[in-house]
């Protein structure tokens, strides 16, 4: 079946799925009885895959460092980010096209 998606939007689908199923879901319930609270090293820990993945620099250009990603490419990491609960997809900071200028 055709879905529309480049390779690189599946990929990215495809990674950051992996991320939220097997870092993040499971936090979900300690999260929400600790006011969205992790111990220290667990948020440490999703901070550095979040690093590791590029995603605080997914809609930077290359020449600035970034991923360079669509917006069509983010929203499908958003999209995947969007079925965890707010405490825990919210694991990095991401840095916007604007400040680039």
């Amino acid at each position: 079946m055709y879905s529309g998606m480049t390779p690189s939007a599946l990929e990215w689908q495809k990674k950051i799925r992996k991320f939220v199923n097997d870092e993040l879901i499971p936090w979900e319930v300690h999260a929400e009885k600790n006011n969205g609270e992790l111990p220290k090293d667990i948020e440490k820990k999703h901070r550095d895959i979040a690093i590791s993945l590029g995603l605080p620099g997914m809609g930077i250009t290359n020449a600035s460092g970034g991923l360079g990603l669509s917006m069509f490419e983010q929203m499908i990491i958003w999209e995947q980010f969007g079925r965890v609960t707010n405490a825990l997809c919210w694991c990095f900071s991401e840095a916007q096209d604007w400040m680039e200028e």
